[in-house]
C-alpha cells in the first residue's frame, strides 16, 4: 500500500543521497524539484477534505457563529445596550457576514448547522493530512492519517480548554486549521494559495490570523537567502487574500453600531473580570498536566526537526518546523506567565489569550512526528518506530484503559526519543543499521496499513453510528413543540445557564450571554454587571467561593436557591426593567411563577425530569 505513492526521483546538493557516517543526520536528502508535488498536495487536499467532509456530515452540531449571523441577517433583534447584542455584534469574522448571508437567503438554521460540521471537518482534516504530507510526501499516508488523530482523539488535550475537531465552537478550530494549512502549503512552495489564504486568515479569526503571519514572517526572514524570491512569489496572491479581509473589516466597522463606554469604565469591570476568577481559559495552565505536556512536546519536536534539517536547508520542508516554533516560544511564556498574581499581567495579554497558541503544537504533534519519521521510508528502524508509535497509541487511546493518559504520554515520548536516537547518535545509527538487517521493511508499513485502515473504518462507523444521534439533537424552533412554544412568544428571554444557545434554537433575543464575551468586547461590562447583581445576584467584584477557587464560572447552585426564592412581585420588577417576559430554566428549578411548560423531551413525567429537559415560566 505505502510503495504506491514512491517518493519521486531527489536530486542533492552538496552530498550524496544519503548520510550514514556517525554523527550525520539519516534523514533522505532533500528534495528540490517534482513535477508532480501539485498533483499530490491536492490529491492529499482531495481526499482528506473530502473525507473530513462527510466525517462532519456524519456528527452535525450547532455552531456559535450562528447566532451572530441570525442577529446580522434581522432574525433576531435586540436592545442596543443589551450585553450579549453588544458583544456579538462588535465580534468580527467573516463567518458572521456568510451566515447572515446564507440565512437572509432563506436557507433555515439546521441546513447552516450540517454546511457548517463538513466545512469544519473538512478543513479539520486536511490541515492534519497537509501538516504531515508537507514532511513525508507519502500521499496515502498522510490522507489516511487524519482518520487515526480523529479515531484517538489525541488533539482534544487543549491549553486550557478542550479542542474539539469536531465541535460547538468552530472559531479556534477553523483557525488553527487554516494555519496549519496555509504553513503546510508554504512548506510545499505552493506560494500562490498559501498567500491568499495567508491574506484571508484575519478574516476568519482575527488574532489566529495575526500569528499567522507572524509565524510566515519569522519563518521567511530565517531563511534570509531566499527570503526576496520568497517574497515576490507570496505578495501579490497575499494582497489579494487581504483585499478581502479589508472589505470585511470595513463593512463590518462601518456599520457597527454599539454604546459608548469610557475607557475607565470598561478597564473596571474587565479588571474585575479578569482578576477575580471568572474566566477559566484565561485562568492559571496547569504546567503538570498532559495538556501541557504534550505542548511542551509538540515544541520540543519542532526543534528536533530544525536540528534534522541543519544541513538540508533548502528543503522547503523545514519551513513547517520553522513556523511552529513561534506559537511555541509564546505559547510556552504566556503558561508560565498565567501563574503571575492577578494585576501583576497587562490586561491587553489576557485579553488575546496567548497561551492558546500553545494548541498548534498540540495539533500539530502526531502530524509533525509521523511526518519526520515517514520522510525517512528507507531505513527500516524508523519505520518500525512509526508503526509501533501508531499501534500502541491507536490501542491506548481507542480502548482507554486505567491510567491511559500516562501511556499516551509515555508512547509519544518513547517513540520521539527513539527517533532521535536514531538519527543523530552513532549508537543508535549502528543499533537500527542491525535491526534493520533483520526485519523486512514491508512488515512495518503493512502494520502501518492496517492502523490506518482500521481508523478510517472506525471514524466512518463512528460518524454513521451517531447520525440519527446528532441529527435528532439538533431541536430548534422549527421542529420541537416545547421551543416553538417558546419561540412564539414575544420580550426578552432570560436563560439560567448563560451557556446554553437558547438564542440559537428559539429565535428570542436573551437577556445575558455568555460572560467570556467580555475580553473582546470590554463596553458590555457596565450592563454586564448590572444584569448580573439584579437578576442574578452575582458580583463580578466579590464573586462566590466557588467561582474565585475556580471550581465554576457560574454557579447554577446558588442562582438555583435564589431563584426558587424569588418572589412573584421581584420577577415583576425585572420584567418592568429588562423586558423579560418569559424564563427558561432547567426542569427540576420550582419558581414562583405560573404557566409552567415542561418541555418533556425525554418522554418522561415532570417529576422524573432532569437537567435534560427545561421549563419555561412566563412573568405576570
Amino acid at each position: 500500500m505505502w510503495n504506491m505513492m514512491a517518493r519521486p526521483a531527489i536530486k542533492t546538493a552538496g552530498r550524496n543521497a544519503r548520510f550514514n557516517s556517525p554523527g550525520e543526520r539519516s534523514l533522505e536528502a532533500t528534495w528540490t524539484d517534482d513535477p508532480d508535488i501539485k498533483s499530490k498536495t491536492l490529491a492529499v487536499a482531495a481526499m482528506s477534505g473530502l473525507f473530513g467532509f462527510l466525517v462532519g456530515l456524519g456528527n452535525p452540531s450547532w455552531h456559535a457563529f450562528i447566532e451572530s449571523s441570525q442577529i446580522g441577517a434581522g432574525i433576531v433583534g435586540y436592545p442596543r445596550e443589551n450585553p450579549f447584542y453588544i458583544y456579538q455584534a462588535k465580534s468580527w469574522t467573516v463567518l458572521h457576514q456568510a451566515g447572515a448571508i446564507v440565512l437572509s437567503l432563506g436557507v433555515s438554521e439546521k441546513t447552516l448547522a450540517y454546511l457548517a460540521s463538513g466545512l469544519l471537518g473538512m478543513v479539520s482534516l486536511q490541515a492534519l493530512a497537509l501538516s504531515a504530507f508537507c514532511l513525508s510526501r507519502n500521499v496515502l499516508f498522510s490522507a489516511s492519517l487524519p482518520a487515526f488523530i480523529l479515531v484517538t482523539r489525541i488533539t482534544d488535550f487543549g491549553i486550557n480548554y478542550k479542542i474539539e475537531l469536531m465541535g460547538y465552537c468552530s472559531y479556534g478550530i477553523l483557525g488553527m486549521g487554516l494555519d496549519l494549512i496555509v504553513l503546510s502549503l508554504f512548506a510545499l512552495r505552493h506560494y500562490r494559495s498559501g498567500g491568499v489564504l495567508l491574506g484571508l486568515a484575519p478574516a476568519l479569526h482575527p488574532i489566529l490570523g495575526a500569528l499567522l503571519w507572524l509565524c510566515v514572517a519569522a519563518a521567511f526572514a530565517w531563511d534570509r537567502k531566499n527570503f526576496p524570491e520568497r517574497l515576490r512569489e507570496t505578495i501579490q496572491p497575499f494582497l489579494l487574500g487581504f483585499s478581502i479581509t479589508a472589505a470585511s473589516a470595513a463593512y463590518h466597522f462601518s456599520t457597527l453600531d454599539i454604546p459608548k463606554v469610557s475607557p475607565e469604565a470598561a478597564a473596571k469591570y474587565l479588571n474585575a473580570y479578569l482578576d477575580n476568577g471568572w474566566d477559566f481559559h484565561r485562568g492559571p495552565v496547569r504546567l503538570f498536566s498532559p495538556n501541557f505536556i504534550l505542548a511542551v512536546l509538540g515544541l520540543s519536536i519542532g526543534l528536533f526537526a530544525l536540528r534534522a534539517f541543519k544541513d538540508r536547508e533548502n528543503d522547503p520542508a523545514v519551513f513547517f518546523p520553522r513556523a511552529l516554533i513561534v506559537p511555541g516560544i509564546i505559547g510556552l511564556a504566556a503558561c508560565l506567565v498565567s501563574h503571575l498574581p492577578p494585576g501583576a499581567v497587562p490586561a491587553i495579554f489576557l485579553r488575546i489569550m496567548p497561551n492558546r497558541f500553545f494548541n498548534m503544537n498540540v495539533i500539530s504533534l502526531v502530524p509533525l512526528l509521523a511526518g519526520l519519521m515517514a520522510y525517512d521510508r528507507k531505513k527500516t528502524g524508523v519505520q518500525v518506530n512509526l508503526s509501533l508509535m501508531l499501534l500502541i497509541l491507536f490501542l491506548v487511546l481507542w480502548l482507554r484503559p486505567p491510567h491511559w493518559q500516562t501511556g499516551m504520554i509515555l508512547t509519544l515520548f518513547a517513540s520521539f526519543a527513539v527517533f532521535a536516537i536514531q538519527t543523530s547518535a552513532t549508537v543508535g545509527n549502528r543499533l537500527m543499521a542491525e535491526l534493520g538487517g533483520k526485519i523486512s521493511p514491508a512488515i512495518p508499513r503493512w502494520i502501518m496499513a492496517a492502523v490506518m485502515l482500521v481508523s478510517v473504518a472506525s471514524a466512518i462507523a463512528g460518524a454513521y453510528a451517531t447520525w440519527e444521534t446528532r441529527k435528532i439533537s439538533l431541536r430548534n424552533w422549527k421542529n420541537d413543540p416545547f421551543l416553538a412554544e417558546a419561540a412564539g412568544r414575544q420580550g426578552i428571554l432570560l436563560i439560567n445557564n448563560i451557556e446554553d444557545r437558547v438564542q440559537l434554537l428559539t429565535r428570542r433575543p436573551i437577556l445575558l450571554g455568555i460572560l467570556n464575551g467580555l475580553p473582546y468586547t470590554p463596553e458590555a461590562g457596565p450592563a454586564m454587571y448590572e444584569i448580573l447583581m439584579e437578576v442574578y445576584e452575582l458580583d463580578l467584584f466579590a464573586p462566590p467561593d466557588e467561582v474565585r477557587n475556580r471550581k465554576t464560572n457560574f454557579p447554577l447552585e446558588r442562582i438555583k436557591s435564589d431563584w426558587e426564592a424569588r418572589t412573584p412581585e421581584r420577577w415583576r420588577e425585572i420584567k418592568k426593567k429588562y423586558g423579560v417576559t418569559d424564563v427558561l430554566a432547567y426542569a427540576d428549578w420550582k419558581l414562583q411563577l405560573p404557566g409552567a411548560r415542561y418541555s418533556n423531551w425525554g418522554g418522561k413525567f415532570p417529576e422524573d425530569l432532569t437537567r435534560t429537559e427545561y421549563v419555561l415560566y412566563r412573568i405576570p
